[in-house]
């Protein structure tokens, strides 16, 4: 069997659904019956092999065993078996660090690192190459570029205000509100809004685990959801040009961080794109989900000022801790 005919089963714990179709491209999706997912098909090499691996760790994932299918023969070899025991994780280390030594620790949320944008431009490309076909992209990126020098000259007072707020952020919502409006001209600001909601929520998979520095998190001593609360705590408060932070509530198996200003709505009725402020509402639903278990914690936020509530209502329950009966998240 050559290097190209080599089958691969990588079983994960839970169910995966379709969104996460674009970081496995190529890659057979199958939902088993004791709640995992198995994702096989051809890997080339060893190198191509550590990458999916890789990312499955950086999206937070468990992983609980990769097998090698001999497809002629129609049988697993035993000799390309990883099996992860239970609780074991895909890199251990000695637990030496404090939460507080952490890189991230106390950053904005907005000062994303550099890991958080890895693969980002390629899942992005995916997505507009589907919209858009190839040969429409170059056009839709020169409308998009027109669309926010109008944008400035229309806004021009308003991008300064937002430039002394933020002048990282300002070009990139600027750049995004530019990206629905051209979307929303051409169809309409329903399907401008879904569109740009499903780039924020993949590319969520992968900005979340960053924004937490999840890999050192996990090295940590101490009880992973205390400091997971402490990175939270530090990290909202670190982030005063994109939040007001009113009050934070704090108990063994419960934080609660609510929010009274946030930046995205702020410049949603600037640019007056009030569906760009749910753009980040957007993101944490698709990006907290699948890094719960690693933090032994579970999301919940009845509310968001961008979905028309009177505060975002973040909270953090220790896992077993949370509200029991259907909940919706916002």
């Amino acid at each position: 069997m050559t290097e190209r005919q080599k089958i691969y089963e990588i079983k994960i714990k839970g169910h995966l659904d379709d969104r996460w179709a674009d970081w496995f491209e190529g890659m057979t999706f199958t939902r088993a019956s004791d709640g995992t997912t198995i994702l096989s098909g051809p890997i080339t090499d060893q190198a191509a092999l550590h990458g999916i691996l890789n990312g499955i760790r950086d999206l937070g994932l468990s992983l609980i065993s990769v097998q090698r299918v001999d497809p002629d023969k129609n049988r697993r070899d035993p000799s390309h078996i990883k099996q992860c025991v239970k609780g074991e994780k895909m890199t251990t280390n000695q637990k030496t660090l404090k939460v507080e030594q952490l890189e991230r620790y106390g950053k904005s949320i907005s000062d994303l690192p550099k890991e958080a944008f890895k693969g980002q431009g390629k899942i992005m490309f995916r997505i507009f190459r589907k919209k858009f076909g190839l040969f429409g992209l170059l056009p839709f990126t020169f409308r998009v570029l027109k669309e926010r020098r109008h944008l400035l000259k229309q806004y021009a007072k308003e991008y300064q205000n937002l430039q002394k707020l933020t002048p990282k952020g300002a070009a990139e919502i600027t750049m995004m509100i530019s990206l629905f409006n051209v979307i929303a001209q051409r169809e309409s600001r329903e399907k401008a809004y879904e569109f740009v909601k499903s780039i924020f929520q993949s590319v969520a998979l992968r900005s979340m685990p960053a924004l937490y520095q999840l890999d050192d998190l996990e090295k940590c001593e101490g009880d992973m959801f205390d400091n997971y609360k402490k990175f939270n705590i530090a990290m909202f408060k670190g982030s005063t040009q994109d939040f007001h932070v009113k009050a934070i509530e704090e108990s063994e198996n419960h934080l609660r961080i609510i929010v009274d200003k946030c930046l995205n709505v702020e410049a949603g009725k600037m640019f007056d794109c009030p569906e760009i402020a749910k753009l980040g509402c957007d993101h944490d639903l698709a990006g907290y989900p699948p890094i719960e278990d690693r933090v032994n914690a579970t999301f919940r936020r009845p509310c968001t000022l961008a979905k028309g509530g009177t505060c975002c209502d973040f909270n953090f329950y220790r896992k077993g801790f949370e509200p029991k009966g259907t909940y919706v998240n916002k």
